[in-house]
């Protein structure tokens, strides 16, 4: 099991020691993946497994392999970049058609037994406390959608800022 899945759409190399560890797996938004066609054949045909033949079916098996899961995206209205955006949609397979009730929600069942740590890093312009506030409440809603067992939400000025952060976490 790895123990750190970093989803990014950082433009321009990482930090090495990321790439170079055995525990931590890379995996870009760029170039972008297909866009979920909402066909579920993640849940009926290939179980957990994207049916769309490109790098994006590797998504959803990740997820359920890693203990912590960090997203790195430009903040864009509150929310993730596009990019960002197709690759977590296309991570649906990560959970089961079936239903369960979580605080009185009614979300998807889990498919895997591991719980990871979610972390977002936003960059970019958040000069209004609106779009923190909204992306909180994103990240807050996606870590009980994910059946994430803790999240947490960080906000960067800059893309350098927020790989200057994956690079301090990975010298630790």
């Amino acid at each position: 099991m790895k123990e750190r899945l970093i989803l990014h759409d950082l433009v321009g190399p990482l930090p090495a020691s990321l790439s170079e560890s055995r525990k931590v797996v890379l995996f870009s938004a760029s170039p972008a993946v297909k866009p979920c066609v909402g066909c579920f054949g993640c849940w009926l045909k290939t179980p957990g497994v994207c049916v769309i033949p490109d790098r994006g079916q590797a998504f959803a098996p990740l997820l359920g392999q890693c203990g912590t899961f960090v997203i790195v995206s430009r903040l864009v209205f509150g929310g993730y970049s596009a990019d960002v955006k197709s690759v977590l949609d296309r991570g649906i397979g990560y959970m089961l058609p079936f239903f369960t009730v979580i605080k009185g929600e009614t979300h998807h069942a889990p498919r895997f037994k591991g719980r990871f740590h979610l972390k977002v890093l936003f960059y970019g312009s958040a000069s209004d406390g609106e779009g923190r506030a909204a992306a909180q409440g994103l990240v807050r809603a996606n870590a009980v959608n994910l059946c994430a067992k803790s999240h947490e939400v960080l906000f960067f000025e800059s893309a350098q800022e927020a790989a200057d952060e994956l690079r301090r976490e990975a010298s630790e």
